[in-house]
């Protein structure tokens, strides 16, 4: 927008020192705007200021979740195998027993034997026949 001079006055810079209020109204609404600039500045550097910061604690956050993952799935793998060597040895100890048993009394493990088979093959049955009825 171009100032309109009137030609007994010649315009004025904006300097502080208004002599009409036309004069301090653009002084005001030049100083108010360069303000405005100023803080937009400041503005966005504080955006990249934080962006940068919750960059940087993301990153943090996302190390230490690894390092404890890593560190969780080490002693859960740790721990497995010393249950499956226990399991094992379980199984082991489970085997000798029974046939140390078998060979104490072979008539008493065939009776089991034969129990164990006929309650397994009701099982199986029960289970087939529910099957089909449905």
């Amino acid at each position: 927008m171009e100032e309109q001079v009137r030609p007994e006055e010649e315009p004025t810079e904006v300097t502080g020192q208004a002599d009409t209020p036309g004069d301090r109204l653009k002084e005001m609404v030049v100083d108010l705007r360069d303000r405005t600039e100023n803080l937009g500045y400041e503005v966005q550097g504080k955006v990249k200021e934080l962006g940068s910061l919750a960059g940087e604690r993301t990153r943090e956050a996302v190390e230490q979740i690894r390092y404890f993952s890593d560190q969780a799935r080490t002693e859960a793998a740790s721990r497995l195998e010393e249950t499956g060597h226990r399991l094992t040895g379980m199984a082991e100890q489970w085997g000798e027993n029974s046939r140390a048993v078998v060979r104490e009394r072979p008539g008493m493990a065939l009776g089991l034997a034969v129990l164990a088979g006929f309650v397994l093959a009701m099982l199986g049955r029960r289970l087939v026949a529910g099957r089909f009825r449905r």
